[in-house]
């Protein structure tokens, strides 16, 4: 997904009439380079600006780097005299999107389990995270600060970006009986739950730590693989 976004340069004018390039790059020192012609208020010294347009990927877990300089008009543009250098990281908005580990430790009932709530996940839907077992913790991943569940859960985590974590994991039904799974995407949306027979292996990219499985028989196993 691609969005607009701008970047601001600021910099002192360096030639009397007012005349610079801005010059930039995205991912690449070498180039190939854009320029834009800024006109500055008349006079060395003066405070000038100019705003470009950008274009990023929110969803990229990979920061965008925009390499440039500023030079006034007055040298050649192939010249490196007056050549003010800047550099500018633009990073994708998902990087707030948090891992938080609930553990069900005061529930309601005695014994448990604790009720089942609905969040909000990093796509804006809501979706429903079933009853957690007494001593249990199940991890997720919301565009929050602190996630609105109810008071049955401890919550810890809330310090890793969880869209920009992702691991292979292969669920394996070591059972006869078939369970389900279910498990948060690198997009931070809700996956399931998912059914799963006994016998094949399922072999997965999810957000990591988020796997939850409806029973001990279902293995899982985390691959040593980023994914995305």
């Amino acid at each position: 997904m691609s969005a607009n976004a701008t970047l601001t340069i600021n910099f002192t004018s360096q030639y009397a009439d007012g005349c610079h390039r801005v010059v930039y790059s995205k991912n690449n020192p070498l180039g190939p380079f854009t320029t834009v012609i800024v006109n500055c208020t008349l006079g060395i010294g003066v405070a000038c600006s100019e705003t470009i347009l950008v274009t990023v990927n929110p969803e990229d877990c990979t920061p965008d780097i925009y390499y440039g300089y500023v030079q006034p008009c007055c040298e050649e543009a192939s010249s490196l005299v007056g050549r003010v250098p800047w550099v500018a990281i633009v990073a994708p908005t998902d990087y707030q999107c948090l891992n938080y580990n609930l553990l069900c430790d005061n529930p309601v009932a005695p014994g448990g389990p604790c009720a089942a709530f609905n969040i909000t996940d990093c796509t804006s839907a809501v979706v429903n995270i079933p009853a957690v077992a007494l001593g249990d913790s199940i991890q997720i991943c919301v565009d929050a600060t602190v996630p609105p569940v109810n008071a049955e859960f401890t919550i810890t985590g809330g310090t890793a970006s969880c869209l920009c974590d992702c691991t292979t994991y292969d669920i394996e039904n070591t059972d006869t009986d078939a369970h389900t799974y279910q498990y948060f995407d690198c997009t931070g949306q809700l996956v399931g739950p998912i059914n799963i027979v006994p016998g094949p292996i399922s072999t997965i990219c999810a957000s990591t730590g988020t796997v939850q499985v409806d029973d001990p028989t279902v293995i899982v196993t985390a691959i040593i693989s980023p994914c995305s």
